[in-house]
């Protein structure tokens, strides 16, 4: 067997341990930086090999109903070319960086960006994006060309009509698969994220359906982000028993690829109905990042990230919780809007610690 050299083992076993760090809910690595106008880096628990570049942009031309990304009249001033080129060049060095917004394809440096992160040694620049551009071959293939890997895109319904209705703009999705397409065609990984709301999660087993069929290799699902003024979007936010129950179906009905596909953000293992527990005992806890290829982030981990985990809590029911060490908790704002009595009355005091089964080791054999 080929020895493996010092450096190799060091960065592996530092790796492997910045993901068990993860799973286990434990500190980020290092520090985010963070402009004083809400830009800047910051480092998810569950994507240990990323860096985030968070970059507020304004002027998008959606008007999703959860978005808090500011518009022209809201007076704020995005980072400079300059101040977004040096956030790069500080960030603490990792496999992939996602660049994220606000929309990132509405900044006139972004290919500068990529072309800085792949400089700085990046192996993989990833762009979060609602896909409009990326119809355009000519600016697809110039974002390739400047060094980008991969596209995180949104599909919040299967249908059109309903898609359209989150982003406030007609024909979003039409562009946004039309994205898709090209940036597969033209060698970047796809990804996609979604956003469930109250009236949309008999949506999700299409969203899987339709992410798969436009190249979607990964797909996470979150419940509409639950941050400062939760008043705003109440009405629309899941309770997480139904949320729960529409995960359990959507997975019952999804095929065996697009199930292995399908990771969660913010759905803590109590929301989860026994026998999806069983069969998915990972859904729920923060997940290590795949060693290569686009991830979908939901906004909760960019802002669980932000807010140095701040952002979500647990419940007085959570203390004798047996998944507790390795449950990320629910949104802050859920508690704060909606109480303790919102939370899954599903007893997971008793029984054993793990879900996941033991494995026994035959006589003889290495641990």
């Amino acid at each position: 067997m080929a020895r493996v050299p010092g450096a190799i083992r060091e960065r592996r076993g530092r790796a492997a341990a910045e993901r068990r760090g993860s799973l286990r809910g434990g500190a980020a690595p290092e520090p985010g930086l963070r402009t004083a106008e809400g830009s800047g880096l910051c480092y998810p628990r569950p994507f240990p090999d990323t860096a985030v570049l968070v970059l507020l942009v304004a002027g998008c031309e959606l008007r999703c109903v959860f978005c808090r990304s500011p518009q022209p009249q809201a007076g704020v001033r995005p980072p400079t070319a300059a101040e977004a080129l040096a956030l790069v060049r500080q960030a603490h060095p990792r496999r992939r960086l996602l660049i994220t917004g606000g929309e990132p394809t509405a900044r006139d440096d972004l290919l500068a960006l990529c072309a800085e992160a792949r400089r700085a040694g990046f192996a993989e620049v990833q762009i979060q994006t609602h896909g409009g551009r990326l119809a355009d071959a000519a600016f697809t293939g110039a974002l390739v060309r400047a060094g980008a890997t991969g596209v995180d895109l949104p599909l919040y319904a299967a249908a059109a009509e309903v898609h359209d209705r989150v982003t406030g703009v007609a024909g979003s999705q039409a562009r946004a698969l039309a994205g898709a397409a090209t940036a597969r065609a033209g060698g970047l990984d796809v990804a996609v994220h979604t956003t469930l709301f109250a009236d949309t999660l008999d949506q999700l087993p299409g969203v899987l359906r339709l992410a798969a069929s436009c190249g979607g290799r990964r797909i996470s699902a979150e419940p509409v982000a639950l941050i400062d003024d939760l008043a705003a979007y109440a009405a629309e936010t899941p309770r997480l028993g139904p949320l729960g129950d529409a995960v359990a179906a959507a997975l019952d009905g999804a095929g065996r690829g697009d199930r292995a596909a399908l990771t969660f953000a913010s759905i803590p293992p109590c929301a989860l109905p026994a026998r999806t527990r069983r069969r998915r005992p990972r859904l729920g806890r923060p997940r290590p990042v795949p060693r290569r290829g686009a991830i979908p982030l939901g906004y909760s981990e960019v802002l669980a990230a932000i807010t140095d985990g701040a952002s979500r809590a647990y419940g007085s029911a959570c203390s004798p919780c047996r998944l507790r060490r390795s449950c990320a908790g629910v949104p802050a704002e859920y508690l704060r809007a909606f109480g303790e009595g919102a939370l899954p009355a599903r007893d997971l005091t008793g029984g054993p610690a793990r879900l996941t089964r033991s494995r026994t080791r035959a006589p003889g054999r290495r641990p």
